[in-house]
């Protein structure tokens, strides 16, 4: 079986992509007004959760807590929905 490879310019570009997405909130914040701050850090919130989840080692985490990831990245992935659901029914 043909093992599939990327090609050296994928970096080039994803990078420079997600460094881009992951600062547009940030300047979205500093733009806002004080009701879509607070909706942005409900974003926050939900985002940060599911990131520190993700990265962080297993073997750091008691075993009472590795039962609890999969509940904590499900109550963080409907977090980020629901606040971009708010956020949009408010009509920002």
């Amino acid at each position: 079986m043909r093992q599939l490879q990327a090609s050296p310019i994928v970096p080039l570009i994803a990078i420079p992509l997600f460094v881009a997405s992951a600062s547009a909130p940030l300047v979205r914040f500093r733009h806002a007004q004080a009701d879509q701050r607070q909706q942005l850090k409900w974003f926050a919130y939900a985002v940060g959760l599911l990131v520190v989840n993700l990265f962080l080692p297993g073997s750091l985490l008691p075993d009472w807590a590795k039962d609890l990831s999969g509940v904590v990245i499900a109550v963080a992935v409907w977090g980020i929905a629901v606040a971009i659901g708010i956020t949009v029914d408010i009509g920002i």
